[in-house]
């Protein structure tokens, strides 16, 4: 009996635990993101992506897997995820952004993503609480790295 006991305890302990792991980056649509910014202003991390993009995957699949990264990403900044090839129109804070063909990606992409008349991928755009960009980096961004960006936008430093 005593040994039922145990393993029923050891049991539900692991179902606690697998319970308080992170599901994931919690990334919103532009409404999903207008609505909570608007009820709570904080930070805004973009991060423009194209489906060909490998060194996009490896951040997708590394970083914004990492659950040190989840945890500071879903309580300090709202996430957005773009395809930067979109054909969608998209409202984003009362604008209109659509699929630029003669540049062949989404305006919005282009707003936030181009450095030098160029855009490159990945790109990771950071908004401060007004709205302005405030940080951009167009490579990869290592787990490390982000949590170390994030600390600075919990601080207000930003």
């Amino acid at each position: 009996m005593k040994k039922f006991f145990l393993g029923a305890v050891f049991i539900a302990m692991l179902n606690l635990a697998s319970a308080q792991k992170n599901t994931g980056v919690n990334w919103l649509s532009a409404e999903e993101l207008e609505q909570s910014y608007y009820q709570e202003p904080k930070a805004i991390l973009i991060f423009l992506t194209t489906s060909w993009c490998k060194i996009c995957k490896m951040q997708k699949n590394t970083t914004f897997a990492n659950d040190s990264v989840i945890r500071w990403m879903n309580k300090t900044v709202y996430a957005f995820k773009l395809d930067a090839e979109s054909k969608d129109s998209l409202s984003f804070f009362n604008r209109i952004y659509t699929f630029n063909t003669a540049e062949k990606f989404h305006d919005l992409a282009l707003y936030f993503g181009k450095n030098n008349k160029q855009i490159v991928f990945p790109s990771t755009v950071l908004l401060d609480n007004k709205l302005q960009i405030w940080f951009r980096k167009t490579a990869l961004i290592n787990s490390t790295e982000m949590i170390e960006i994030l600390k600075v936008v919990e601080t207000g430093k930003n």
